[in-house]
């Protein structure tokens, strides 16, 4: 059976009172049914967020008394997973009635983990100490400050290469760790040997835990492998779009649905947020120091070869200098977070580090990875995360594959959403939006699924 077809199971689902320990509503009970359930997460989010769309037999604001901050428990089952998947002490932040009527009421809750409510609560003032690596200082405000109950994996919070520092400045501990994040260099080395160029950290949340890594050191892990629930072990992510199933045949669980290019290299939007590179200046308002126009003049050209990708075709071919010379000319006033009293904007003694030039790689890299989005709809799998790199095959008319579109693709953001629509079908699909740098199929995975996708002439379709 099709896994949009596999129902969620939820064995578990309860809402506690903020004010006490008892039950405030319990499924089976309270909670007639489950109408809708969605989990959302994205790399450029530092927390994921559920949604649920519930019938109950009382009034929810009257009798169920729900009015936020109210703990939810969810344990489910699905066919992608080798166990039950359970969300402890979830704290509803947005809560609406979407109907009512004589015999019960439809409402929807957005649930949040709650360190989203600690970071709102909680605000740095200590001196964090410049000698000290940023992926440590990560690390000690999510257990100090954020006090999380996730486990912070030496794979999940990845080692910097360089040393930083800065003044807590009643910063809420996200907002510092993204400050963090724009201005670490990976301690992975690059194709030149060295790691200058490898900057550009994300920082997210998924439903297991934390994540602090670089863009680059995610794409030169390739294509993620994961728990399948039909083999019993692990598989790489590929998916290949077949518009006809054999599902004697085919795993339809690895299928592409409704594939569609949402954006493929807006060129002047690029030109003005720093695709191609930005020539910074920076001003130090205690010490007047300026730094001369080209000092920290960075392009795509200077740093590519020094970054991994995703593809292997150069998609920018033009006769003018477009990715060598900086699009973005940029005036900037220096906080200096470093610490340093002279006023200087050189390194901090490990050789390769300049602060304010490393955010203008950072915001290269960004921009290179979100300049491309392919948007796909497949069936349930509740194993696929943010931030994993999945390859996909993408049928090019009646020529099979299609290499240049196909390929490898960071995970930016997804949706797995269960929904009861008319009938009482279930439909459990996982929503994503992909990313990369560059075009060309960049492959090396095998996967749950190796097929070569062509026309047939007699049935007039795409077979595999």
């Amino acid at each position: 059976m099709a896994a949009y077809l596999q129902n969620i199971q939820f064995k578990k689902f309860t809402i506690r009172s903020a004010c006490g320990s008892g039950i405030t509503a319990e499924m089976g009970q309270d909670i007639k049914g489950i109408l809708a359930f969605d989990i959302t997460e994205s790399i450029f989010s530092p927390t994921f967020n559920v949604s649920a769309k519930l019938i109950a037999t009382e009034g929810i604001f009257s009798d169920l008394k729900l009015h936020g901050t109210e703990r939810a428990t969810i344990e489910l089952v699905h066919s992608s997973l080798d166990e039950s998947l359970i969300f402890e002490d979830l704290i509803i932040t947005n809560m609406r009635l979407d109907d009512t009527t004589s015999t019960g009421s439809i409402f929807t809750i957005v649930l949040h983990s709650e360190d989203l409510i600690k970071n709102e609560k909680s605000r740095l003032s200590k001196r964090y100490d410049n000698t000290i690596n940023s992926s440590v200082h990560v690390t000690s405000i999510l257990e100090n400050n954020i006090t999380t109950k996730y486990d912070l994996d030496d794979g999940d919070i990845e080692t910097t290469a360089n040393t930083d520092g800065f003044y807590g400045n009643y910063w809420t501990p996200y907002r510092a760790i993204y400050w963090l994040a724009r201005r670490a260099l990976s301690g992975s080395m690059s194709k030149d040997g060295g790691g200058t160029h490898r900057a550009g950290f994300l920082f997210w949340q998924t439903k297991t835990g934390y994540r602090f890594k670089s863009i680059d050191t995610i794409m030169s892990k390739g294509v993620t492998e994961r728990y399948s629930g039909d083999t019993g072990g692990k598989e790489k992510l590929v998916y290949s779009q077949n518009e006809v199933i054999d599902p004697e045949t085919i795993s339809e669980n690895y299928s592409i649905f409704h594939p569609t290019f949402e954006k493929d290299n807006d060129v002047v939007s690029q030109m003005r947020t720093s695709r191609f590179g930005e020539d910074r200046v920076y001003v130090n308002l205690h010490s007047l120091y300026t730094t001369k126009r080209g000092d920290d003049m960075l392009s795509e050209t200077n740093v590519s070869d020094s970054q991994d990708s995703l593809g292997d075709e150069d998609d920018l071919c033009m006769e003018f200098d477009i990715r060598n010379v900086p699009s973005r000319p940029t005036v900037m006033v220096v906080a200096d977070g470093t610490m340093r009293k002279d006023g200087s904007i050189d390194n901090t003694g490990n050789g390769e580090f300049n602060p304010h030039k490393v955010v203008s790689q950072s915001r290269m890299r960004y921009q290179s990875l979100l300049s491309k989005s392919l948007k796909i709809t497949t069936p349930m799998n509740l194993q696929i995360e943010s931030g994993d790199v999945i390859e996909v095959n993408i049928i090019k008319s009646s020529l099979g594959t299609d290499d240049y579109v196909s390929g490898q693709y960071i995970v930016k953001d997804l949706r797995h959403t269960y929904s009861l629509i008319d009938g009482g079908t279930v439909e459990c699909l996982t929503v994503m939006r992909l990313t990369r740098d560059w075009h060309g199929k960049k492959s090396n995975a095998t996967g749950s699924m190796d097929l070569s996708v062509g026309y047939d002439a007699f049935t007039e379709s795409y077979t595999a």
